[in-house]
C-alpha cells in the first residue's frame, strides 16, 4: 500500500528545485548565432530575422522554451506549501513538481562513466529523492563540494575571458578573417540539454506550461485573476494609445542618438530631462553647459522642417545650446525622425527658472512629505506614465530609485504647490547604457523596480533590501524578488489598498504576463509590453489619482486613452463632503482568556445539535431516502432553493483559505466603494463577518457587498449603500440583509437609506448591530427601523456586553453570541466583541430556521411569507430566548434541543398560522 505524502515530501521537492534552478537556467538553448546576430547584440543593436521558415519555427520554438524556463521562479512564489491542509492537496502539489523534476532529470548531463555508478548506487540509497532523481542530486552535490567551476558556470574570471575572447573574434570576422566561431557562441559546458532524449522543445514548454496551470489550480491567486481579466479586451481608444507610446519612444530614440553624436566639449555630457509624462509630444529638459550650469531646452516633435541643410542643423544644436544661450531663457528645438532645429527662445517657460535650482532626490523629498498622499501619488502616476512612453529607450538608463529620481519644487500655474516635477539623469555619449530591445529581463527588472517605488510612495515608508531580495540565477539583488517579498507581507499588504496591490503585483509579473496579450494589432512583443504597462499599471494609477484628487486630472489631458471612472447612478454629481460618520467601533483582542471559552463552548453547542440537524437535511432530502407513502403521494422534488444572505460591509479577503473552501457558496461579490470588481477587505471587518455566517449557517449561500472601506464613511456614501441593498433585493434576490454597523448623526444623505430599507419587500429579513456606545447612545440607525431586527450581544453564557445600549421597555431587546467571538486574521488568531460580530450569528441562525421550514414546514405560499418577515422570525425568537439582564438572550436549544424534526415544524407551523 502506497504512503500518504506528507508536508515533508512537498518541501524537500521544492528545495530541490529552487537549487537546481539556476544550472537550469544557464542551459537555457541559445538561438543558432549568427555574424550580425553576435555583433549586434554586443553592441546593443537589433538581430536580424531568420528567412529560412524551418530555422524560424526553431527560433520560436527555444524562445518559447526561454519564456517557460526564466518564469520559473515567479511559479515557485506562487507556492505556500504550509497552506496546504489536505492530503489530496499535498498529492496534486508533489505530482506537479515530479512531473517537472522528471523533465529536468530527463535532461541533466553527465558523464557516461558517472551515471553508470549513480544506477549501481540507487538501490543504496535511503532518500527517495535521490532514487527518484539521482542525476539532479549528483549535479546539486556537485555543485555543493566545488563552486569555483564544476561544470564551467560559476566562474566569473572565466566569462569575462570568454567575452573578450568572443569579441576580438568578431573584429576578425569582419576583417575578414576566416574564424570559426563555434567555441566563442555558448558557455563553455552546460548542466542540463533541451530538448531531452525523450520530449521536443514543445514537449519542453508544455511540460513546464502544465506545472504553471497545476500551480495556479492549487493555489488560486484570485488578485492575479482580477488583475489579468482586463487584459481580455482592447478598445480603439486603448490601442491609439499603446501605438502612439510607441511612435513616441522611437522619435525620442532618435533624438537622443543625435544628441549622442553633437559635437560638445564634454565627452558625456549630461541631461536631467523632466518626467512629465510627455502629454504633448514634448521632452523638457536640462542640458549640462559645465559642471555647474545648467540649460534648460524644450524639443517639440514636429514635420515642419525648414528646407535648409538638415545635416548641419543637427550639428550646430550642441554648439549653440553651450555657448550662445540666455540662461535666463528655455531653448526651443524641433526634431522630427532624422533632423533637430533651433526655434526662438521661450523666455516664459517655466523650465528656465529650474535650470538655478539645485534638486533633490526623491529619499531627501518624501523625508519633508510625510501625509502628503497628493503628491505622492502623482509623482508615481508621472513616472509610470513617463515609462511608458520611454518604454526601451536610451533615455531610462538606470532603474527607479528613490535615490536617484530627482525633484524640482518649481511651481506651475496649472496645479497647486502639490505639483512637483521629478526628473532622471542621463548620459548623453555614445556608450551609453542604454537597454536593448532583446533584453526583455532587464526591463522586467526595470517595472519592477517602478513598483517598488510605486508602493514605497504609496505606504510613504522605505523598502529596504533583505537578503533574500536575490535573482536565482545570478545571486545579484532582484527588484522582482524583493516586490514579491513586499506583496507577502502583511504589514506592507496591511499599507496598501486594493489598487496598489494589484499594480504591484502586474509590475512583479510584467514579464509573464505579456505572453498573455492576445490582439491582432499587438504582434509585436514591444506593443504587448506596453499593453501591460497601460491595462495593468499605467491606467489604474491614473483612475485611482484623479478619483482622489480631481483636478489632477489635467496633468494627463494630452494622453490618450486613460479613462476616468464613472461616476455611478447616471453621473449624477458628487455631493460635497460635509462630515464623516462612524459606522464600525467593536473591540479586538490576541489573546483568549475564560470569557472567549465561553464563546466557543457556546459555538460547540450549536454545532453539536443545530448545525448536524441543518447539514443533514439536504444529505438526506435524497428521493431514495424517502418511504413508500411519500413517493405514492406524489411528494418526490427537487431540493429547496438555498437561503440567500448578503452580508453589507467592508468586503471579504479572498486570499484567506477558509473562503477558497467555502468558495462554491459565496455566490456573488460587488463593491460600490470605487470599482465593482475590487471587493476585496483591507480593514478586516467584512471578513469576520463573513467567516462567522459561512461557519454557523452550512448550507445558506452568501452574497458580499462591500459598501466601506474601514471605520467610517462619508455623508455622500449613503446613497451608495441604499444602491447595495437595492441589488440584493431586486438582483440577488437574497432572503436576509445583514448589516453590521449603525450610526447616530442626523446626515443629509440618511433619507436615501432610509427609504431603501422601507422598500425593501415585506418577505424579506434584515438584521443590524444595535450600537457599541454602550449607555452613551440610543440603538443606531438602521437597527431602530421597524422592519430590522435590532441585535445586541452577550457572551457564551448569556451576559450582556459592555457596548449594548440600554434595552427598550415593551419591546424585543435579543441578545446573541458577540463577546469575544474567535476569528483570525492574515492566518493569525484574533477575539471579537461587538454588535457588529451577533448580527451575522443572529443572521445564520434565522437562515437555518428558514432552511429548516423550507424541507419539513408545510406551509402554503402566504404561510412562508410570513416566516421571511421580521414579525415571524421574531416570534421564533421569542421562544428561543430567556430574559437575562434586561435582554433576550436567544438559545436556539430551547427550541431545537431534545425534539424530533416532526415536533419542530408543527410548532413553526402553529407560530407562523397565528400571525
Amino acid at each position: 500500500m502506497p504512503r500518504s505524502h506528507t508536508l515533508d515530501d512537498a518541501l524537500s521537492r521544492f528545495s530541490l528545485i529552487r537549487r537546481i534552478y539556476p544550472l537550469i537556467h544557464r542551459s537555457i538553448p541559445p538561438k543558432p548565432p549568427s555574424i550580425v546576430s553576435l555583433s549586434r547584440r554586443l553592441r546593443q543593436g537589433a538581430p536580424l530575422d531568420s528567412s529560412n521558415d524551418d530555422e524560424l519555427n526553431h527560433d520560436n520554438e527555444i524562445t518559447t522554451l526561454r519564456f517557460e524556463i526564466i518564469t520559473i521562479p515567479t511559479k515557485l512564489d506562487q507556492i505556500d506549501v504550509y497552506e496546504l491542509t489536505k492530503c489530496e492537496t499535498i498529492g496534486r502539489l508533489i505530482a506537479a513538481l515530479d512531473r517537472l523534476l522528471r523533465l529536468f532529470e530527463d535532461a541533466a548531463l553527465i558523464p557516461v562513466e558517472e551515471e553508470e555508478a549513480l544506477l549501481d548506487n540507487q538501490v543504496n540509497q535511503t532518500s527517495e529523492l535521490a532514487c527518484l532523481f539521482p542525476k539532479l542530486n549528483h549535479i546539486h552535490d556537485l555543485q555543493v563540494a566545488d563552486t569555483s567551476d564544476v561544470y564551467g558556470i560559476t566562474n566569473p574570471n572565466a566569462q569575462s575571458e570568454h567575452k573578450t575572447q568572443l569579441i576580438k573574434v568578431i573584429g576578425d570576422m569582419e576583417a575578414g578573417a576566416s574564424t570559426n566561431i563555434a567555441p566563442y557562441s555558448a558557455p563553455p559546458r552546460q548542466c542540463f540539454r533541451f530538448p531531452t532524449p525523450r520530449n521536443s522543445l514543445q514537449d519542453c514548454s508544455r511540460i513546464i506550461e502544465n506545472f504553471t496551470n497545476s500551480v495556479q489550480a492549487i493555489f488560486p491567486s484570485s488578485m492575479e485573476q482580477t488583475v489579468k481579466s482586463v487584459l481580455l479586451d482592447f478598445k480603439d481608444n486603448e490601442i491609439a494609445s499603446i501605438t502612439h507610446a510607441r511612435e513616441f519612444c522611437k522619435n525620442s530614440e532618435m533624438l537622443f542618438a543625435s544628441l549622442a553624436l553633437t559635437p560638445c566639449p564634454h565627452e558625456d555630457h549630461m541631461a536631467r530631462l523632466h518626467l512629465s509624462g510627455f502629454l504633448r509630444r514634448e521632452m523638457e529638459m536640462l542640458l549640462e553647459k559645465d559642471p555647474d550650469t545648467w540649460v534648460a531646452v524644450n524639443f517639440i516633435a514636429s514635420t515642419n522642417a525648414p528646407n535648409s541643410d538638415r545635416g548641419s542643423l543637427l550639428h550646430r544644436l550642441c554648439a549653440h545650446t553651450i555657448f550662445n544661450s540666455d540662461d535666463s531663457s528655455t531653448i526651443r528645438a524641433y526634431f522630427d525622425d532624422s533632423a533637430i532645429w533651433i526655434g526662438n527662445p521661450d523666455a516664459h517657460h517655466s523650465m528656465s527658472s529650474l535650470a538655478l535650482e539645485l534638486p533633490r532626490n526623491l529619499e531627501q523629498f518624501l523625508d519633508t512629505l510625510a501625509g502628503r498622499r497628493r503628491a505622492s501619488a502623482t509623482i508615481g502616476a508621472l513616472l509610470a506614465c513617463s515609462l511608458y512612453h520611454l518604454f526601451g529607450s536610451s533615455w531610462i538608463q538606470t532603474e527607479f530609485d528613490r535615490s536617484n529620481i530627482l525633484i524640482f519644487t518649481g511651481q506651475t500655474s496649472r496645479i497647486d504647490s502639490d505639483y512637483w516635477r521629478p526628473h532622471i539623469e542621463c548620459r548623453l555619449g555614445c556608450e551609453s547604457n542604454h537597454i536593448s530591445d532583446s533584453e526583455s529581463e532587464h526591463l522586467a527588472e526595470l517595472v519592477a523596480s517602478l513598483g517598488v517605488l510605486i508602493l514605497e510612495l504609496e505606504a510613504n515608508r522605505p523598502a529596504g533590501w533583505t537578503d533574500g531580495d536575490v535573482d536565482w540565477d545570478t545571486n545579484e539583488r532582484s527588484n522582482i524578488q524583493r516586490l514579491s517579498r513586499m506583496l507577502k507581507d502583511i504589514e506592507w499588504l496591511d499599507d496598501l489598498g486594493e489598487p496598489y496591490r494589484e499594480i504591484g503585483l502586474a509590475c512583479m509579473n510584467f514579464q509573464r504576463w505579456t505572453e498573455d496579450v492576445h490582439h491582432p494589432h499587438m504582434h509585436e512583443r514591444r506593443l504587448k509590453e506596453l499593453a501591460i504597462l497601460y491595462k495593468c499599471i499605467v491606467n489604474p494609477l491614473y483612475r485611482h489619482l484623479v478619483t482622489k484628487f480631481p483636478p489632477t486630472r489635467q496633468l494627463f489631458d494630452g494622453i490618450p486613452g486613460l479613462s476616468v471612472p464613472n461616476v455611478r447612478r447616471g453621473g449624477t454629481r458628487p455631493v460635497v463632503l460635509k462630515r464623516r460618520v462612524a459606522f464600525f467601533d467593536d473591540d479586538t483582542t490576541d489573546d483568549a482568556d475564560r470569557i472567549s471559552g465561553f464563546a466557543d463552548q457556546w459555538i460547540q453547542r450549536l454545532s453539536n445539535f443545530f448545525l448536524c440537524d441543518i447539514i443533514a437535511l439536504r444529505q438526506t432530502a435524497d428521493p431514495r431516502c424517502l418511504g413508500l407513502a411519500d413517493i405514492q403521494c406524489g411528494r418526490i422534488r427537487e431540493n429547496p432553493e438555498k437561503i440567500r444572505v448578503a452580508i453589507l460591509d467592508t468586503g471579504l479577503d479572498g486570499s484567506d483559505m477558509f473562503f477558497r473552501g467555502a468558495a462554491s457558496r459565496i455566490r456573488g461579490k460587488r463593491s460600490w466603494v470605487g470599482r465593482e470588481e475590487d471587493y476585496h477587505d483591507t480593514s478586516g471587518h467584512g471578513t469576520h463577518v463573513a467567516r462567522l455566517f459561512l461557519t454557523l449557517a452550512p448550507s445558506a449561500e452568501l452574497y458580499v457587498a462591500k459598501i466601506a472601506e474601514g471605520m467610517h464613511v462619508d455623508e455622500r456614501d449613503f446613497g451608495r449603500i441604499a444602491d447595495a441593498i437595492d441589488w440584493a433585493v431586486n438582483e440577488w434576490k437574497v432572503d436576509i440583509i445583514s448589516m453590521s454597523w449603525g450610526f447616530h448623526d442626523e446626515s443629509s444623505g440618511a433619507d436615501r437609506l432610509d427609504t431603501a430599507i422601507d422598500r425593501v419587500k415585506v418577505d424579506k429579513l434584515m438584521f443590524a448591530a444595535a450600537s457599541n456606545k454602550g449607555g452613551n447612545q440610543k440603538r443606531s440607525k438602521p437597527a431602530l427601523k421597524a422592519n430590522v431586527i435590532c441585535v445586541h450581544a452577550c457572551d457564551g453564557m448569556g451576559n450582556k456586553g459592555d457596548m449594548n445600549p440600554n434595552p427598550i421597555k415593551k419591546g424585543d431587546n435579543f441578545a446573541f453570541l458577540g463577546v469575544k467571538v474567535r476569528s483570525e486574521w492574515k492566518k493569525k488568531p484574533v477575539y471579537k466583541s461587538g454588535t457588529s460580530f451577533a448580527t451575522p450569528i443572529a443572521a445564520a441562525i434565522a437562515a437555518n430556521i428558514l432552511e429548516f421550514a423550507n424541507f419539513h414546514c408545510d406551509l402554503s405560499a402566504n404561510q412562508r411569507a410570513k416566516l421571511f418577515r421580521c414579525d415571524g422570525m421574531t416570534e421564533i425568537f421569542r421562544r428561543m430566548s430567556t430574559e437575562r439582564d434586561g435582554y433576550d438572550y436567544v438559545q436556539p436549544e430551547l427550541f431545537w434541543g431534545g425534539k424530533d424534526p416532526e415536533e419542530i415544524a408543527k410548532e413553526i407551523q402553529e407560530i407562523v398560522r397565528a400571525l
